[in-house]
């Protein structure tokens, strides 16, 4: 699997399990894709992780 798979399969774990994958996939692919980076899910994994502890 290249990075962009890998990025796009996290980004559906995610969103399953924080329940928003009502939210529009477009703009979170979009936005993935652009970035083409893991650098902004390390502060959002730990940011989720947080609140869904709490």
């Amino acid at each position: 699997m290249d990075d962009k798979s890998v990025l796009l399969t996290l980004l559906n774990v995610l969103l399953n399990l924080f329940g928003l994958h009502g939210e529009p996939m477009d703009d979170a692919i979009t936005f993935v894709s652009a970035s083409n980076s893991t650098a902004f899910l390390i502060p959002f994994l730990s940011i989720k992780s947080f609140r869904y502890t709490v």
